[in-house]
């Protein structure tokens, strides 16, 4: 692509301050589809194709650097819910539903697992050593825990089977769901406030309602069965 047509004007589009425009137009269609929702329900679909549109751009741009988890699961967080406006059928719109809501809880679950493997983690260092970094850091908070060996024991045990529990928890019960769901949404805030991952807020928080739904549709699927 280096020499072709489709190149130059991806280099002109992705540049700045073409880059910039590119952000407020996205912005713009993720304010107007929440409205669009409401009073003119055919338009959703294409401002969510933009929006989409421009998320895989700035994949394109910005390639691996600088990108996180969050960052893979907001594009398919994004590809998701495009697709859901996509179709009629209603059993196309649970399929999505239901690979989303999955995809989060494999992502938590592989997390948990790989921290489980991790003897950092389960010796309870791994959390203050993330915390003296200095993209990550949170210098007050890993002088007050690197005093506490116990409570940083206590927490990074606690985000294990956190984690670790999320595809479980779900079975038993929108009940039990929504307390998961609460604690993950108070947990991906603390980690926000301490190290700036602010992307997990959004990327994850987002896949929730379909986590939730997931949780209601399985009960009443395995009620029926029964």
């Amino acid at each position: 692509m280096a020499a072709s047509f489709t190149a130059g004007a991806l280099d002109l589009l992705l540049s700045y301050p073409s880059y910039i425009w590119l952000n407020i137009l996205q912005l713009g269609c993720v304010l107007t589809v929440v409205a669009a929702m409401f009073v003119w329900p055919s338009a959703v679909l294409p401002l969510l194709s933009i929006i989409l549109g421009i998320e895989l751009l700035s994949s394109l741009r910005n390639g691996a650097y600088g990108t996180e988890g969050s960052d893979l699961m907001q594009l398919i967080v994004f590809t998701s819910i495009t697709l859901y406006y996509a179709v009629s059928d209603p059993l196309a719109k649970t399929a999505v539903i239901w690979f989303l809501a999955l995809q989060a809880m494999l992502a938590y679950w592989t997390s948990g697992v790989v921290k489980l493997q991790s003897k950092p983690w389960r010796a309870g260092i791994a959390i203050p050593s993330v915390l003296s970094t200095k993209n990550y850091g949170a210098p007050m908070l890993y002088r007050f825990l690197i005093k506490n060996p116990r409570l940083t024991k206590v927490m990074s045990w606690g985000v294990i089977l956190f984690e670790f529990s999320f595809p479980l928890v779900v079975l038993f019960g929108s009940k039990a769901t929504l307390v998961l769901l609460l604690s993950g949404t108070f947990f991906h805030l603390m980690i926000a406030a301490t190290m700036g991952l602010n992307g997990f807020v959004w990327g994850f928080i987002a896949t929730y309602p379909s986590i939730y739904w997931f949780s209601q549709n399985l009960h009443w699927r395995l009620h029926r069965m029964l």
